[in-house]
């Protein structure tokens, strides 16, 4: 009995001290990007991009919550100084503001034509449940599209790559993740992708070709080629 009670009291020591070094882990300061408290204009403003200027730390428990934000605080190493030089910002904030990751999402807007980069055409195209991950890609992904297209008069095919590393400016008449949700379904029958004009004349000529339905593949947010897409 005596042993048995020395290993319960050892294993509930360890328990405690378990839990006392994650409390410890979560208070443990770490240093986050805001907005410098000195920098020298009233506020930021909607569509303003950040300039290394601006760009302040504030030193914080180790918590993506602390101020109630439910979104993440950016961490202020090299690689996010770098990504967020540049971005524009989607709401208006003070100095002293911390950063997070949701005020550099794509702006709500309801045109189409705002939201398609400069040189970039919008190209929809026809999906379903099975190949739009059971409708779960999003405003804002980025996705390749693959097919399968015709190459004789005997109806020998192969599947091609049609488009790679494209990104989704909306599904259905919804342009954004937010919209999506609020809109009360989820389902939608097309989505709608940013490509060049050149890709969108190849589109053109593999639709006549396609054997069937086209795929949709979904990329990581990380996995991209974009140099500012949001990361993190």
């Amino acid at each position: 009995m005596i042993i048995a009670g020395l290993v319960c009291g050892l294993f509930a020591a360890f328990l405690v001290t378990q839990k006392l070094g994650a409390a410890d882990a979560r208070m443990a300061s770490s240093t986050y990007l805001a907005i410098a408290s000195d920098v020298k204009v009233e506020a930021l403003y909607t569509g303003d991009a950040i300039e290394e200027a601006h760009l302040g730390t504030i030193e914080l428990p180790n918590s993506n919550d602390i101020f109630g934000l439910n979104t993440r605080l950016i961490a202020d190493t090299p690689t996010n100084r770098t990504w967020i030089v540049g971005k524009k910002l989607n709401a208006t904030i003070p100095p002293g503001r911390v950063l997070t990751y949701n005020l550099f999402e794509d702006l709500e807007t309801e045109r189409l034509d705002q939201i398609i980069p400069v040189g970039m055409r919008a190209l929809s195209i026809n999906v379903n449940q099975e190949n739009s991950l059971n409708n779960r890609v999003v405003p804002g992904n980025r996705v390749d599209v693959y097919g399968a297209l015709w190459i004789n008069e005997t109806q020998v095919y192969e599947v091609n790559e049609l488009l790679v590393d494209v990104k989704v400016l909306a599904v259905g008449k919804s342009l954004s993740f937010d919209s999506l949700q609020s809109g009360g379904s989820a389902s939608y029958s097309t989505i709608t992708v940013a490509v060049t004009p050149d890709e969108a004349k190849s589109m053109v000529f593999d639709r006549e070709i396609i054997k069937g339905e086209l795929m949709v593949l979904l990329r990581n947010q990380c996995d991209t080629s974009e140099p500012n897409a949001t990361c993190g």
